[in-house]
């Protein structure tokens, strides 16, 4: 192949071209240039901690949990006594004794309205409680008439339900698709249901719509729960979600994005149906100059793929209602999607968000232990006086460590950072504190006070910024000219809370069941390093290779032949065929040429 163009209107030179690009390369084929204190300490203690959750990263599908789930089946949760029911050799049995004398297992409170994300066994392993169970069936289904209570147990802090109603229990039994043997008991629970989580009309856990999936195995479910030993059954007790996975489904993990020019946007479809045809993703309604495509674009019964929207400079700025279909070779299934292409793109990344790079470090050091790590608390504390114990000091340190980096879901180096936003969720509210960035590397497993090469003083720049945590709930601390500097290429270390005050804060953590950190960025990304891409495909309406960067570069074809490809089109090119690119001005002498050949 061969393409002949004129740079800057001095060089001529002959171009093997796919895609030109200026900066750094990505993509097929690129053209690159070279260039008054308190008398008592606080109410708190340390007792509460959790182990860190070793999570498998799957998002929950109720928005009241945030822990990510891990995948496992009951053959797993039942461990070696499987089919039968024993606690004794399963991987969530537990090192204690019930009121009953019994065996424990999985999480402490089967009622509690927040249960820890994670459990550690009789062996002293750490394992996610919450769990997701695919392609079961409801065996059996009903109300529990001798479970119930018109209040909040103790564990959720006591009172009546909303109307002094009475809830009851919900529960059933589920085996896996095709097998008759070894059960899991579900239990949509009374508080759960007093608190509005789950309950009729509440999609993720509606304890009346289950009722109409119960069969003898003709109906597969997806389940998502907690780990419960009852002293007789394995359960997820609470269940928190249940979704459909009879034959072709499709659920997305999200049902918009918000993305700007020059951006590549991704959101996670899943295909957890039965469908023992291949099945075809197409989508409707992408807007002109910018490509919308799957990765895997087809799939058999069970699988994920990547919805990727690729933004342009001349894509056109708007709302756009899309429509993702599934099709197999005798159904096919819809779900709308919308777009939103606006001056900036957002971001939100939090640990549990079932992406690749919501993770999420905190914890905080304390003045009296010096040597022990909080990295698995369910609280961040910052006191500048009498933390835990008289004449203590409580620091918070936390960071999203993945947010910038060239993937989609990431901050592109580079970008202009309009606002980044921490969120946070107050649970004692306290007097003003000082905000740092960080500039010392730490570990969320092992730093403490003692860790720093000044004993509780982690490096930083100095003092960014005061702000006062006054009020209980979420609250939002304004982190943009830090965040600016990540963007730039400053070693993300994260941020440093910490005051002088007598009067402390307690945040929740990132291993708390909901209302974790979160870290929301909107940001402008860098002009694209592309002048010229061609995917041997599209065409304009004279028939011309259209430029795919969006810079207008139209090429010309002389004698080219297209030829279907496997991925995309190609172009059959004999001796004297070309495309012929426009004349494109470049900074300097020096660029770069790539493309891919099948030489015939």
């Amino acid at each position: 192949m061969r393409l002949t163009s004129r740079l800057g209107g001095k060089l001529a030179v002959p171009l093997l071209i796919f895609l030109v690009a200026l900066g750094s390369a990505f993509g097929a084929f690129f053209a690159l240039p070279n260039p008054a204190p308190s008398a008592t300490s606080d109410d708190r203690t340390p007792d509460d901690l959790m182990p860190l959750a070793q999570d498998d990263n799957l998002a929950s599908w109720n928005p009241h949990v945030e822990c990510g789930a891990v995948r496992a089946t009951i053959p797993y949760l039942l461990g070696t006594a499987y089919p039968n029911q024993q606690a004794t050799g399963a991987p969530y049995h537990t090192n204690g004794t019930s009121g009953e004398g019994k065996a424990t297992g999985g999480i402490p409170s089967k009622r509690a309205l927040s249960p820890p994300c994670s459990i550690t066994n009789i062996s002293g392993q750490v394992l996610t409680a919450f769990v997701q169970v695919e392609g079961v069936y409801l065996a059996s289904y009903g109300v529990q008439t001798l479970e119930c209570s018109n209040h909040f147990k103790n564990v959720n802090g006591g009172g009546p339900y909303p109307n002094n109603q009475t809830l009851c229990d919900s529960q059933g039994k589920v085996y896996a698709v095709g097998t008759t043997n070894g059960f899991l008991v579900v239990d949509i629970d009374q508080d759960w249901m007093g608190r509005g989580y789950c309950g009729p009309g509440v999609s993720p856990c509606n304890n009346v719509t289950l009722g109409q999936y119960v069969s003898s195995g003709s109906i597969s479910l997806d389940l998502q729960g907690f780990v419960y030993w009852d002293g007789e059954n394995w359960k997820l007790h609470p269940l928190t979600a249940v979704r459909l996975s009879t034959g072709l489904v499709l659920y997305p993990e999200t049902s918009s994005l918000q993305t700007a020019r020059n951006y590549s946007a991704s959101a996670v479809l899943r295909l957890p149906g039965t469908s023992a045809d291949p099945v075809t993703l197409t989508v409707s309604g992408c807007p002109a100059e910018t490509t919308c495509a799957f990765t895997p674009a087809t799939g058999v019964a069970r699988f994920d793929s990547t919805f990727r929207v690729n933004t342009t400079p001349a894509s056109p700025l708007g709302n756009f209602d899309l429509t993702i279909t599934a099709t197999n070779a005798s159904a096919s299934t819809t779900v709308p999607f919308h777009l939103t292409i606006a001056d900036r793109a957002s971001l939100t990344f939090r640990r549990g968000d079932g992406t690749a790079f919501g993770e999420t470090d905190d914890l905080y050091i304390y003045s009296g232990a010096t040597t022990t790590n909080y990295g698995t608390s369910l609280k961040l504390f910052v006191d500048g006086l009498d933390c835990i114990a008289a004449g203590t000091v409580c620091k918070t340190l936390i960071k999203f460590p993945s947010i910038v980096g060239p993937n989609p879901g990431q901050i592109p180096a580079g970008s202009r950072i309009v606002n980044a936003s921490l969120g946070m969720t107050i649970r004692n509210k306290g007097q003003t504190e000082d905000a740092y960035q960080i500039t010392e590397a730490w570990d969320e497993a092992s730093a403490s006070w003692n860790s720093f090469a000044v004993h509780g003083v982690p490096g930083n720049r100095g003092k960014e910024f005061t702000f006062a945590p006054n009020h209980l709930g979420r609250f939002s601390v304004n982190l943009t000219s830090i965040a600016q500097r990540w963007a730039n290429g400053e070693v993300n270390d994260g941020v440093l809370l910490a005051s002088t005050h007598w009067d402390g804060v307690d945040y929740n953590s990132s291993e708390t069941v909901r209302d974790r950190p979160s870290l929301t960025v909107q940001f402008v990304p860098p002009p694209s390093p592309l002048v010229l891409a061609y995917d041997m495909e599209t065409l304009t309406s004279d028939g011309r290779l259209q430029d795919r960067s969006g810079n207008g570069n139209h090429g010309t074809m002389t004698g080219t032949v297209d030829v279907p490809g496997r991925i995309g089109r190609a172009r059959h090119i004999n001796t004297g065929d070309r495309i012929t690119a426009p004349g494109i001005t470049v900074t300097g002498l020096n660029f770069t040429v790539a493309a891919w050949f099948n030489w015939t």
